[in-house]
């Protein structure tokens, strides 16, 4: 049963990635990744060329990224219980 949620989890993950990398962001993982990787952006950018307000934007988008990567995670276990 654990290796089996592992799998999911890497299953979703992977699945997320793609659908950043082609555009279509559908699912709670790949909507998480692409909060990620907009608040890494946020955070990257020169501080010559950067107001305060990005570190807020960034701040903003890494704990949504959490809280989608958490929901998701959630719903794939209550899925694998279900299913047992």
């Amino acid at each position: 049963m654990k290796n089996n949620v592992i799998f999911k989890f890497i299953k979703e993950f992977l699945f997320g990635t793609v659908q950043v990398v082609l555009g279509s962001v559908e699912t709670n993982f790949g909507i998480a990744l692409f909060f990620l990787l907009a608040g890494i952006v946020f955070l990257i950018i020169p501080d010559a060329e950067k107001p305060a307000v990005f570190y807020l934007f960034a701040a903003l988008c890494l704990l949504l990224s959490c809280r989608l990567f958490y929901k998701g995670a959630k719903e794939i276990i209550n899925k694998n219980k279900k299913e047992f």
